[in-house]
């Protein structure tokens, strides 16, 4: 099944102080994020991730390489904005903007067993609406991609939508990215995903 992106994606970024161990030779790093961090997906979808301002990560996801959606997400749980992408330019009427009362970098950073609610202003076409967030976070583990394991953090992010949208994210706090596993609408949940390549974007 084609990897799903809903109106609500969600990609997580998260940076721990020190790495799980020694990497072999062509693993990325954190400091990959400063060029993108590509993150390759078995359906031949991808996404890239790169850093922006401060806590700010940007996300661009392509199918068979051709971009079709773009996000911004802060400290990887907290969604700023969203828009598709249509031959090659950003769709205006496509975008959400979402606005949480405080800066990005004042927002929570996502820890093993925690969890974090708010009431996000969300801004698209159709005006304003008040949507309520919640995202709860799993026990830490590890995660191995070809000659790589990562350490992760797995959690859910539930949204007050009328379709009752829920997604699940394996966090790769190393790397200071994470992607989505599954999502969930009206109680039917989408094929879990699989990662094939974690590689540095030449």
């Amino acid at each position: 099944m084609p990897r799903l992106h809903l109106p609500l994606p969600a990609a997580l970024c998260l940076v721990l102080a020190a790495p799980l161990a020694a990497q072999s030779p062509g693993c990325v790093t954190a400091a990959d994020l400063a060029g993108g961090i590509r993150v390759e997906y078995g359906d031949g979808t991808a996404e890239i991730y790169s850093r922006r301002d401060g806590a700010v990560v940007h996300v661009r996801g392509m199918v068979d390489d051709v971009p079709s959606y773009e996000f911004e997400i802060a400290h990887g749980t907290h969604l700023l904005s969203y828009r598709n992408i249509v031959d090659g330019a950003v769709d205006p009427a496509s975008r959400q903007d979402y606005e949480y009362g405080i800066p990005p970098e004042e927002m929570p950073v996502p820890a093993p067993g925690g969890r974090w609610q708010a009431s996000v202003t969300v801004t698209s076409a159709e005006g304003d609406r008040q949507e309520a967030q919640s995202q709860v976070y799993d026990a830490a583990g590890t995660v191995s991609v070809g000659a790589c394991t990562y350490a992760t953090l797995p959690a859910i992010i539930a949204y007050d939508t009328a379709d009752a949208y829920m997604e699940g994210i394996r966090v790769l706090p190393e790397l200071g990215i994470g992607y989505m596993l599954w999502n969930e609408t009206d109680g039917v949940r989408s094929e879990t995903v699989r990662v094939v390549s974690i590689s540095a974007v030449k």
